[in-house]
């Protein structure tokens, strides 16, 4: 904000915002307290007075856009922890569903498609690379981190082993929350095969996206001896290396340029440096 004097040069106004003294003393005191008292205790939301298992049963349904039976979809989130910790040992009590036979189908059906649609999407990737692939995409740490997303880790019924009270102070594990979204693929399988799986493509193949296959997923430890395999399965002439340029020979740092041919077709080159 500025305002003009009588002579028309701009004055700048500049407002000043007293804070007590007391103030700084008193947020620095509450900011060690809260230390003192460390960190926050995890709760989960069943425990707050407006939790609803119905309309959280629902509001998951729209977020994936399916509609799944609630009966079976509550037994899909009823991890096998919380029966063995829940439920005593009489014969009365043994028949209580978990989640297990829905996340072994489900396990069935992500990893079938997911491999078919590797092979369909990569036809030239060797097979033990699709493998691989596959395996990282059904990964504990990948799964969890998907049922994270899509909600599931305030759906599922556990048991916190760390807690002697029979309370949750952790959040669900790695195991339980990989176990928890391939239970709802397997009750999705079983009411609709086809939805099923397009919920595996839409969401457990995506992460593909950002995977890096050249780092640390795949090691190429034979890199000429797979070259040469894939050449010879497409009927093509073993590879052969011929160095292109060179520069500083007589020097610590030389550099050549060798590109690796077939058919005298240039397939890929690179550079390496002498240490």
């Amino acid at each position: 904000m500025r305002l003009f004097n009588s002579v028309g040069i701009l004055i700048p106004v500049v407002r000043y915002i007293r804070v007590a003294r007391w103030v700084r003393p008193y947020l620095r005191d509450l900011y060690y307290r809260r230390l003192d008292i460390g960190p926050e205790p995890y709760r989960p939301r069943s425990i707050w007075p407006t939790w609803n298992f119905d309309a959280e049963l629902s509001a998951f349904c729209h977020r994936i856009n399916e509609q799944l039976p609630p009966s079976k979809l509550a037994v899909a989130l009823i991890d096998k922890s919380y029966l063995a910790s829940t439920m005593s040992s009489s014969p009365d009590n043994r028949n209580y569903a978990n989640n297990v036979e829905y996340a072994d189908a489900g396990r069935k059906v992500a990893t079938s498609f997911i491999l078919a649609f590797l092979r369909n999407v990569f036809p030239l990737v060797p097979e033990e690379w699709i493998v691989k692939i596959g395996q990282h995409l059904l990964s504990p740490a990948q799964l969890a981190f998907t049922s994270g997303c899509l909600g599931l880790k305030d759906l599922v019924s556990y048991t916190d082993t760390s807690s002697s009270l029979g309370q949750i102070t952790t959040p669900p594990s790695t195991e339980v929350m990989s176990n928890v979204i391939l239970a709802v693929i397997g009750v999705l399988a079983e009411q609709n095969y086809p939805r099923a799986l397009l919920f595996i493509r839409d969401f457990l193949v995506t992460p593909l996206v950002d995977l890096d296959l050249t780092g640390e997923l795949i090691v190429i430890e034979k890199p000429m001896q797979l070259l040469k395999g894939i050449l010879a399965a497409n009927d093509r002439d073993p590879p052969e290396s011929r160095l292109q340029n060179q520069a500083g020979m007589n020097t610590l740092t030389a550099c050549y340029q060798v590109g690796i041919y077939s058919s005298r077709e240039l397939l890929g080159e690179g550079t390496f440096l002498s240490t």
